[in-house]
């Protein structure tokens, strides 16, 4: 009778250990933003090829598939419908660059 309490407990300690050991953890962050991301403002593509895409209008149309001013009037149009507010914690995209993802 003792040793079946006894064996029950430590079935029963066995099955909790285990059941700790199995929890999932959750995963710590070393960065909210990698410090490569962090540059996008400054070094990404947008910033870098679609400026110089506008000093080109058939360079940007190639790329785009349609010219400047039709892109301009396109993003007069959806800027109130795709832009987004910035946060406390970052800034958001801007419309212009949601924009050109979207068509590219």
């Amino acid at each position: 009778m003792v040793l079946k309490k006894q064996s029950k407990k430590l079935l029963i300690l066995y099955l909790l250990h285990r059941r700790h050991k199995l929890v999932i953890r959750p995963h710590r962050r070393k960065y909210w933003v990698h410090p490569i991301l962090q540059n996008r403002e400054n070094l990404g593509v947008y910033k870098t090829l679609c400026n110089e895409l506008r000093s080109d209008p058939k360079k940007f149309f190639n790329f785009f598939r349609m010219s400047i001013s039709t892109f301009d009037e396109l993003h007069v149009t959806l800027k109130e419908e795709i832009s987004r507010k910035d946060t406390k914690m970052r800034k958001s995209i801007g419309s212009e660059e949601m924009l050109a993802i979207a068509i590219r």
